[in-house]
């Protein structure tokens, strides 16, 4: 009688070699990190954060399995520089432990043979946890798997319905261009995607020429009113003198300097008699 009933290994299955599920020093919760991030593909970048969201185990189990891998060689953390000049954490996992640190010459690889491969990953897509009834066709099966390959998140039904909306309005092709463009910008959030796809429709922005020129336009500006010269416009009329008004003394002002003269002879006079 058999006990364990299988399925025909045609989608959705990842071959892994046995070493840590038989090894001994490992949790049961350390054993399902380690598969789990075996499933991804070659090249996931990892983030604590996000591997969190697909178990309902806390972030304080989470990070004491993985800590059990790090100690037992299975799991290496690197801190380096990227590309920008920013420092970040590089995780590398291994099918066996790997002790030591590791490098080109010795990156802690077995020998993989026809008889027992080192990795399979005969659906990108099924192997990534996307439901593959969700997706219709091939053109929106790319832009799900390249959200989720990117580390973007989990793949909610609202995100995709989110991504399924663009494709029917923009096409698939611009849709990945925006989130290749959050990347460029370290921002994996899909709001700012959808911020950006937003733009384009106003622009009427229809394929990934017209985007990169709309970016080239809008730097050039940033450039120019950062750097340019501000030239102000002055009327003519401003260099223009005004005419010229004679200022004529009224009757009233002639009237008090009469009044102040006579006031000062008639102080010179008491002045005089007062000697």
């Amino acid at each position: 009688m058999k006990t364990i009933v299988r399925v025909e290994k045609n989608k959705n299955y990842t071959v892994v070699n046995n070493t840590s599920l038989h090894d001994e020093r490992l949790s049961w919760k350390a054993k399902a990190i380690h598969l789990f991030m075996l499933s991804r593909p070659d090249n996931w970048v990892f983030r604590s954060t996000e591997l969190t969201q697909w178990a309902k185990d806390g972030r304080d189990a989470f990070n004491s399995g993985l800590k059990e891998l790090q100690q037992f060689g299975y799991v290496k953390k690197v801190r380096r520089r990227n590309e920008r000049g920013e420092f970040e954490w590089l995780t590398t996992v291994y099918e066996i432990p790997c002790m030591g640190n590791p490098s080109m010459e010795n990156p802690c690889m077995a020998n993989p043979s026809m008889e027992n491969p080192q990795l399979l990953n005969t659906n990108l897509v099924s192997t990534n946890l996307v439901n593959t009834d969700l997706l219709n066709n091939d053109d929106e099966q790319d832009a799900f798997t390249f959200y989720q390959v990117n580390g973007f998140g989990k793949l909610t039904t609202y995100i995709k319905n989110k991504i399924e909306k663009w494709i029917n309005q923009i096409g698939q092709e611009l849709v990945i261009h925006a989130m290749k463009r959050a990347i460029e910008n370290n921002v994996f959030r899909w709001s700012y995607v959808e911020t950006t796809l937003q733009n384009w429709l106003q622009q009427q922005v229809k394929t990934i020429a017209q985007a990169e020129a709309a970016k080239q336009r809008l730097a050039a500006k940033k450039t120019q009113s950062r750097y340019g010269k501000y030239v102000e416009t002055v009327p003519k009329w401003f260099y223009k003198e005004p005419p010229s008004k004679e200022i004529k003394p009224s009757i009233e002002n002639e009237d008090i300097e009469r009044d102040l003269d006579a006031e000062m002879q008639r102080l010179l006079k008491e002045f005089r008699e007062m000697k």
